[in-house]
């Protein structure tokens, strides 16, 4: 049941039947080329942190509660010698505060070191010299303030 007007059927390659017309070299070189396949995505690689200065640390607190400690005795003794006419009869108590003024101000800024992580270890040494400060330096002076 061939039909006499039909070529006869050739057997089909890999490379196509012998009647399809292959395409020239210049076609081929115009078509565009296929993307290079896509790469699968990486593992889960952790992100890496930006490097963080390092903490400062408990002796650094210390070290710097020594020189705040120092700085608040001089502004007391200047506070005390400046103020030395207007506080003439005066209430004891408005020495005392103007005693105490430096020392509250450094306590103050020690908690607030506290409040922050990264400087916890700088206030916990601050505040241990503030501490010292008050036992060693206010604690025999107040007397000497108040009098018998």
């Amino acid at each position: 049941m061939d039909r006499p007007s039909e070529p006869p059927e050739e057997p089909v390659g890999p490379e196509g039947s012998a009647s399809e017309p292959r395409e020239s070299a210049s076609e081929e070189a115009s078509s565009p080329a296929p993307p290079p396949p896509v790469p699968p995505p990486p593992a889960a690689i952790p992100a890496r942190q930006p490097p963080q200065a390092p903490r400062p640390t408990l002796v650094a607190g210390i070290v710097v509660g020594l020189g705040a400690a120092v700085i608040g005795v001089i502004l007391v003794f200047v506070t005390i010698m400046s103020a030395m006419g207007s506080l003439y009869g005066q209430s004891i108590w408005v020495a005392i505060a103007a005693y105490f003024w430096p020392f509250i101000v450094l306590t103050v800024v020690g908690v607030l070191l506290m409040i922050s992580r990264r400087w916890r270890r700088f206030g916990t040494g601050f505040l241990i010299i503030m501490a010292a400060t008050a036992i060693v330096v206010l604690g025999p002076c107040i007397p000497m303030l108040v009098g018998p």
